[in-house]
């Protein structure tokens, strides 16, 4: 079998952003968030990896399943399930924040990020 046939097509849309994502150049909005990643733990010396995985979940905010993978290759990069999340949330605060699909996405992520009650 093929690879293309193995891949799911949620990953195949998340690649295809991916590569599609016009490399970065840092411009103040860019700065702004590299910054906010920094002072939360985030390693920012990979700054136009992480531009493009912000914009890419831009790119696929709204597709089922997308999610998912853009995680796993956040994770690829030694990014923990925060810190991908951390990334997401910025960037999508940045680049689309009058996306429909970014309100589910922040519910998701307060419910994610809150610590259970014991």
């Amino acid at each position: 079998m093929k690879l293309i046939g193995k891949l799911s097509p949620a990953l195949l849309v998340v690649v295809g952003a991916l590569a599609a994502a016009p490399v970065a150049h840092a411009d103040a909005q860019d700065t702004r968030i590299l910054n906010s990643l920094s002072a939360e733990g985030i390693n920012v010396n990979q700054p136009d990896t992480l531009i493009s995985f912000a914009h890419t979940m831009c790119d696929v905010l709204g597709t089922p399943g997308a999610i998912g993978p853009m995680y796993g290759l956040m994770a690829s990069q030694q990014l923990s399930p925060m810190q991908a999340s951390n990334v997401s949330l910025a960037g999508v605060k940045a680049y689309c924040p009058d996306n429909p699909n970014v309100a589910p996405m922040f519910a998701m992520a307060q419910m994610l990020m809150t610590p259970p009650h014991v």
